[in-house]
């Protein structure tokens, strides 16, 4: 969790700050100017961003932020739009007007515990998804690696009072079954590598 004193040195700093979220290591940037937030945007354009907003600043960033970068905010395989950008705010109804263009991109809260749950649930679910695509491409480490976050931030959700088990059961299936794959072929490279070493120590000098 951040301290006080940590707000208040991300804020003067406003550079990346490395902090674990839900035991996953993630860069978290605060502002309090929104043309040094439109800079981070243009830095970070081909990262996967969750923003959140107050509803107050929210009303004049968020609809320069999706014209000029609506990629940071679209699946780049399925082309559909990320529910990534959460607003804060003290009365939902009174921001809905100008929210309402913009719907598949927002999710409004305003209760701080609701939208921790679901920003950590949907970072679990995007490197669920993320660790799919890798096993697909045959990154069997990587693949690994990036279920571990998964699972990771499911837990954390479900300590929260988040209902995962379902997902977990299914990160904790995949995982397996990469593990196996990582473990086959390792047992195969060794194999491979000891019929190598047979065949060479079997073979005569040419006299």
């Amino acid at each position: 969790m951040l301290t006080g004193t940590d707000i208040d040195d991300l804020l003067r700093v406003g550079e990346p700050k490395p902090v674990k979220f839900g035991g996953v290591l993630v860069l978290l940037i605060t502002f309090t100017d929104p043309n040094a937030c439109y800079q981070a945007f243009e830095t970070y354009s081909n990262k996967r961003i969750l923003f959140i907003t107050s509803g107050t600043l929210g009303k004049h960033i968020v609809p320069r932020i999706l014209e000029n970068f609506p990629q940071v905010f679209t699946d780049p395989v399925a082309k559909v739009p990320y529910n990534a950008i959460y607003v804060f705010c003290g009365y939902i109804s009174a921001h809905i007007p100008w929210a309402m263009p913009f719907l598949d991109y927002i999710l409004m809260f305003n209760h701080e515990t609701d939208l921790l749950l679901r920003m950590t649930c949907d970072m679990a679910k995007y490197y669920l998804t993320k660790a799919d695509r890798l096993y697909a491409d045959g990154d069997l480490v990587s693949t690994r690696r990036t279920y571990g976050w998964s699972k990771k931030l499911f837990l954390q959700n479900q300590k929260m009072g988040g209902h995962c088990e379902v997902f977990i059961n299914e990160v904790n299936r995949k995982a397996d079954i990469v593990e196996n794959n990582i473990r086959s072929n390792r047992l195969n490279n060794t194999q491979d590598s000891n019929s190598s070493d047979d065949e060479r120590s079997g073979c005569e000098p040419c006299s």
